[in-house]
């Protein structure tokens, strides 16, 4: 995309800015991101003249921002998974999934209860559907690491699972992360639960790869409840010029 562009998607949306980013949400989701190297531009235009990269459907957000949509789990959706969530077991485990009754934060989170592991035990985890849809799994630029976060309360160590789409639509299993330690055993209400934060940064994401699940897994007997996920994109901001992010004021 070239430097100066003219985008009439954005026009009569509502801004926001973060430092000297302003961003605003458009036609299909998509997120203009617009670096203004200097002059003045008018909000309300139905054209824009600027630095501009659009990240949403079909493309990648920008580094530094966060790419999950639902990812405190407070919006419901199918067979009683957060919206764009499901759950998913590998090998022989036999694992169920419930609206936890301790959030803790007052709203949702997300139990995953393990009862038998059997003899071939992988996994199962709360992970991001895998339909293709971008506001699913999210998109992600080839080359970039990016920083996974979750909070959690387990009877039993845990780790993230990460798994890569194509361009067709395609997922499969890529790596998982080393192994973060339980959390203090978990009590029922009203007693108040120890809450851990899982945080870890994936190696580059491959070539040919275009979208990203993540989900926080279990395998062993006994419960894992998660919060609050994030994903990340960690490569560093583009710089150089025309990419001071404090020309606008």
């Amino acid at each position: 995309m070239s430097d100066h562009v003219v985008f009439n998607e954005f026009a009569g949306r509502s801004w926001k800015k973060s430092g000297g980013l302003w961003t605003r949400r458009g036609h299909n989701n998509l997120t203009g991101h617009i670096h203004v190297t200097g002059g003045i531009f008018d909000c309300d235009s139905p054209t824009l003249s600027a630095q501009l990269y659009i990240y949403g459907h079909g493309a990648a957000d920008y580094p530094g921002e966060e790419t999950l949509e639902n990812g405190g789990l407070n919006d419901p959706g199918a067979l009683g998974f957060p919206d764009h969530w499901t759950g998913i077991s590998h090998g022989t485990i036999t694992a169920s999934w419930s609206i936890a009754t301790d959030p803790m934060d007052n709203s949702p989170a997300e139990r995953l209860t393990v009862t038998s592991v059997g003899v071939t035990k992988r996994d199962a985890e709360l992970v991001r559907k895998m339909d293709g849809s971008y506001l699913s799994a999210p998109y992600v630029t080839v080359g970039h690491p990016y920083t996974v976060t979750a909070s959690y309360n387990s009877t039993a160590p845990v780790f993230w699972v990460l798994y890569t789409c194509d361009p067709p639509g395609t997922c499969s299993y890529w790596t998982r992360s080393p192994a973060f330690p339980a959390s203090s055993p978990w009590l029922p209400p009203p007693a108040i639960n120890s809450w851990d934060t899982a945080t870890w940064t994936t190696p580059p994401i491959p070539s040919g790869v275009t979208q990203l699940s993540v989900g926080l897994a279990f395998n062993s007997l006994g419960t894992l409840t998660t919060d609050n996920y994030s994903l990340i994109d960690s490569a560093p901001m583009p710089h150089g010029p025309g990419w001071n992010r404090d020309d606008i004021s």
